[in-house]
């Protein structure tokens, strides 16, 4: 099954805070690991057991440079229907 809808070619090669890098197919965010509201990168100790967490009360999942790294499982129910296209 694939976790991610989309996910940049450069994940974990720059250091851009609050990055977008795609949707789960739970279709909650997929951020990097440098968030405004930390000092340093964000961990796999920071995050809940779907490697995620809230933010602004939204749930949003991160990658980090520890294990798992990304999500292993989800915190929202997945989507029935999926669509692919591409934007030009």
């Amino acid at each position: 099954m694939c976790l991610i809808f989309s996910l940049s070619a450069c994940v974990g090669n720059n250091k851009t805070v609050d990055e977008f890098l795609g949707v789960a197919i739970d279709g909650n965010p997929i951020y990097g690991s440098y968030a405004s509201d930390f000092s340093s990168p964000i961990t796999s100790a920071d995050l809940d057991a779907s490697h995620g967490r809230f933010k602004n009360g939204r749930y949003r999942y991160h990658i980090t440079d520890d294990y798992p790294y990304t999500t292993g499982c989800f915190k929202g129910k997945a989507v029935s229907k999926v669509y692919f296209f591409t934007i030009m």
